[in-house]
């Protein structure tokens, strides 16, 4: 079945306004695009990571990936309906971007391995790895925090060694990604960078611990309560409402008293709700055990 008139129509109206003056009608056109999957959609957006506007860049790696989400829906609930429509197949847009990686211009490289991330396709894993030894820091840094959505443990090893980067925004976002991808060497690093003199890559580390759920980072969190920045005993306390244990709570109590504003919000706050959020996980998981529990002993009582 062919592409219905009116969505073909909607399709060239969104990319006649691409060509505007106007970044704003430019970047509205890119976010319409995004909702349609058409390959001339997807053409017009891959062209549009070439804007002059970082605005309009962005919002084509958004479209793109929006894109991919659905197609992804399509075709793990209705597989049936890529027969009666016309559309990219999800593999066809790691192949629409892999020439823009050698591009010549940085912003366009670097807004490539935006729309990479975006598209969250394991595909795209070998093209983000070759970004990573760009020379120009913004490519270096978009493509980390790429590799971070992507949440392949493949690109840890790389992303460690992102961490002795000259740039400071480099090494911060292989930080994030580190903390997104997870796994124990990923964790053993970035617990290295609380040594960091750095208050800002400490903090930096200490929120990507945040998100890890190995062995021993309650206790690494914990120690770093005591750090003299307050934006570093921000991360280790709000990291603790998401994945310390119950020994924490004695330490984020001492804390409840620290009036050192961040993002608007007292440390004491933030650990104040860290205890809340550790005895629920608590009470919930003594409730499943107990559950467990009274379960087998019924089985048992019906074996005999």
């Amino acid at each position: 079945m062919p592409e219905s008139k009116t969505s073909l129509e909607t399709v060239e109206n969104c990319i006649s306004s691409l060509r505007s003056d106007d970044a704003q009608e430019r970047w509205e056109a890119a976010e319409g695009l995004g909702y349609l999957t058409a390959p001339l959609a997807v053409d017009a957006l891959v062209g549009a990571l070439a804007d002059p506007h970082p605005f309009v860049r962005w919002q084509a790696g958004q479209a793109l990936g929006r894109i991919a989400s659905r197609l992804r829906r399509r075709a793990s609930g209705a597989p049936l309906l890529r027969i009666f429509r016309p559309e990219v197949q999800i593999p066809s847009l790691v192949e629409c971007l892999a020439p823009l990686v050698e591009d010549p211009l940085g912003h366009v490289r670097a807004a490539t391995a935006d729309a990479l991330g975006e598209l969250r396709l394991a595909s795209g894993l070998l093209l983000l790895l070759r970004l990573l030894d760009d020379q120009d820091d913004s490519v270096r840094a978009s493509a980390a925090v790429a590799l971070g959505k992507l949440r392949s443990e493949k690109a840890t090893g790389a992303l460690i060694m992102l961490l002795s980067d000259d740039s400071e925004w480099v090494r911060k976002s292989a930080i994030e990604a580190l903390g997104a991808i997870g796994g124990v060497d990923a964790s053993h690093a970035l617990m290295e960078k609380l040594k960091d003199p750095d208050p800002m890559i400490r903090a930096s580390a200490t929120a990507a611990l945040g998100h890890c759920t190995e062995s021993g980072v309650t206790k690494v969190l914990v120690d770093v309560l005591e750090d003299e920045h307050p934006q570093v005993r921000w991360h280790a306390a709000c990291g603790l409402g998401f994945v310390g244990n119950i020994t924490a709570v004695p330490y984020l109590e001492q804390m409840r008293e620290d009036d050192a504003v961040v993002f608007s919000t007292p440390v004491g706050d933030v650990a104040q709700e860290a205890i809340r959020l550790i005895r629920r996980r608590h009470r919930g998981l003594w409730n499943t055990i107990r559950r467990l529990i009274h379960s087998i002993k019924v089985e048992i009582k019906k074996k005999t």
